[in-house]
């Protein structure tokens, strides 16, 4: 999929008018009409809202809508609340350095870049959608405190002109008393208009975070699709970081793997053949599970990489305790070695189970072992690792690998009975 560069992305916005694009405009502009422009008319001059009893009236109701939602997204109104310029430059910056290149120049590609995450397999939709939602919900935000403005000036409107709004005749909240049912009134919205605020700002933080991964994930993709002439680092810084990566992260393939050393078992895998192998049964599974395949075989990648530095800590090792919080040092050491945070945040991902993908790649790790248990067994025939098979299914979250690991058991048992 190829994107030029120089197309605009108010082309973008028209092309391929779809039902999700058209409500990303509807829903926004309907909330703006419905509360920003229903909700004072509905308290000075309700008998309007009898006009809209029709069917021309709900059709005019729904343009307006439209216009209102594709005018709020053009001036992109919660591009004006507080900090948000701060987090945007953040953001574009810690995009350049993914790709390499100058802010100036994602900065000229971000659209496109979020159209290429939503038509880019489960985890860019996931991604995509978020975006949406966050900016819904900010425009969400700025209807209430454009409606207590709106109601600021009508109050103080009303009180220039003497006209008593209806609902302080219904209420008799005339005088002082109406006074403090309208300061209430606006300070209601204020604080809903603030809250809403508040909730959009930290999901856009985490979007942001999610843009970033799937941004490094996809990154060699993009910079070919997005024509964007990543610079590379020199020889020597390159080749300084590999020598120390490699350094740490070799030690995966001569790290055995505890907890066959502790059934007495010889000869066994390492922790790098573990990590092969989870890999591979991510990429066959990945699809099948309705999961991104390239993240998961990522994540699978990266899942067991602090245990170059704390070895492989089983339930019978006196550090279990302590066992989260080191590997969790020891990817921060990994991170910092190649300049990559990003690298934390994924592993973190399977850590948490935080991402479909996440809670897969944990699950699988579960099902290998318990396959290379079924392996072991075949070889040594004086062995029970039976016990790995019921630990792994005890813990699995995944359904596809639950029913899928009770099949496996199925099968081979009836070939060891057989």
């Amino acid at each position: 999929m190829q994107h030029d560069l120089k197309t605009h992305p108010m082309d973008l916005k028209l092309q391929d008018i779809t039902l999700p694009s058209f409500l990303w405009y509807w829903l926004p502009g309907l909330f703006f009409v419905v509360v920003t422009v229903g909700i004072p008319v509905a308290l000075y001059n309700p008998a309007l809202l009898s006009k809209i009893d029709s069917i021309g009236g709900i059709a005019l109701l729904s343009l307006l809508a439209l216009v209102a939602g594709f005018t709020m997204d053009s001036i992109r109104l919660y591009s004006f609340f507080k900090g948000h310029a701060r987090e945007k430059d953040k953001f574009f910056l810690d995009l350049s350095q993914i790709f390499e290149c100058s802010a100036d120049e994602i900065r000229d590609v971000i659209d496109i870049l979020r159209l290429d995450a939503s038509e880019n397999g489960v985890v860019g939709r996931s991604v995509a959608s978020n975006h949406a939602r966050w900016v819904m919900m900010m425009h969400s935000a700025v209807c209430f405190l454009i409606l207590a403005g709106i109601l600021v000036f009508l109050a103080i409107w009303s009180k220039i002109n003497t006209i008593t709004p209806w609902y302080h005749e219904k209420l008799n909240t005339a005088g002082v008393w109406g006074i403090i049912f309208d300061a209430l009134l606006v300070s209601m919205f204020i604080y809903l208009g603030q809250r809403v605020v508040d909730h959009s700002l930290k999901e856009k933080k985490i979007n942001n975070k999610e843009y970033l991964r799937y941004a490094m994930i996809n990154r060699q993709r993009l910079c070919v699709d997005l024509s964007l002439q990543c610079v590379r680092a020199s020889a020597e810084l390159d080749a300084k970081n590999l020598l120390n990566i490699h350094e740490i992260i070799v030690r995966l393939k001569s790290i055995k793997r505890q907890g066959w050393i502790e059934h007495q078992l010889e000869d066994v895998e390492s922790v790098a053949d573990h990590t092969f192998m989870v890999c591979i049964l991510a990429y066959i599974l990945a699809p099948h599970a309705g999961c991104d395949r390239s993240k998961s075989v990522i994540l699978s990648l990266l899942h067991d990489l602090p245990e170059s530095i704390v070895g492989d800590i089983t339930p019978n090792d006196s550090r279990l305790q302590q066992k989260r919080m080191m590997e969790a040092a020891a990817m921060k050491e990994i991170a910092s070695l190649i300049d990559d945070s990003s690298i934390y945040e994924l592993w973190r991902e399977v850590e948490l189970g935080t991402t479909p993908e996440g809670k897969l790649v944990k699950d699988l790790d579960r099902l290998e072992v318990a396959m290379q248990s079924m392996i072991y067994e075949a070889k040594l025939y004086d062995v029970d690792l039976s016990e790995f098979r019921f630990r792994a299914n005890a813990k699995l979250n995944t359904p596809f690998v639950q029913r899928l690991l009770e099949e496996i058991v199925c099968m081979w048992q009836s070939q060891e009975l057989g």
